[in-house]
């Protein structure tokens, strides 16, 4: 597959979801060519997919002459928004010019939905090659959840699940002993 990635690295960021995006693609074997705002794509129809993953592209106006390039007439095409808590506005604008919209937040989902704008909700994922640093600790548990309300963080829900696939709750705390939990040498 032939997919044109849009994401422009003048400001010295070459890095964020873009790159992982673009890289795990590649991975995969497709080919992807990057456009920035300096050099569109010509002819339509020219890739088989036009994807734009949010990079934080409208922090930009202000700071670089950039204009993010409009994706009307670029199909098929994909949004895939992460960043809907910090510019709502641009982003749903952004996503009305796309064929298919996934938001990384669920309730992006409902938002851009009341809107008008259909979206499916992507999670966001790990790549694990972005974290180079690994931890000192030992591995105590194959998956953990941190989940808060926000509105009471020191009644943290902590849980760990072993490799028996049996939960094991650790009670509620604070990010101390979440770093103890997690951290643990046992």
């Amino acid at each position: 597959m032939k997919i044109a990635m849009f994401y422009d690295t003048r400001p010295g960021r070459n890095d964020g979801p873009p790159l992982y995006w673009r890289h795990a693609l590649e991975t995969l074997g497709h080919q992807v060519v990057r456009f920035t705002s300096q050099n569109e794509p010509l002819g339509h129809g020219e890739f088989d997919l036009y994807l734009w993953i949010d990079w934080g592209e409208d922090a930009l106006t202000g700071i670089l002459p950039y204009k993010p390039i409009c994706m009307k007439d670029h199909h098929p095409s994909a949004y895939v928004t992460s960043d809907t808590h910090l510019g709502f506005e641009y982003r749903l604008e952004k996503a009305k010019e796309f064929d298919y919209v996934f938001c990384n937040q669920e309730r992006a989902v409902r938002e851009f939905g009341e809107r008008g704008v259909e979206a499916r909700w992507l999670p966001h994922a790990v790549e694990p090659r972005a974290y180079p640093n690994k931890p000192e600790c030992i591995k105590k548990y194959d998956v953990g959840l941190l989940a808060s309300s926000h509105s009471r963080k020191e009644q943290m829900p902590l849980i760990g699940y072993t490799e028996s696939s049996q939960i094991s709750s650790m009670g509620k705390g604070f990010l101390k002993k979440l770093q103890k939990c997690i951290g643990s040498q046992e």
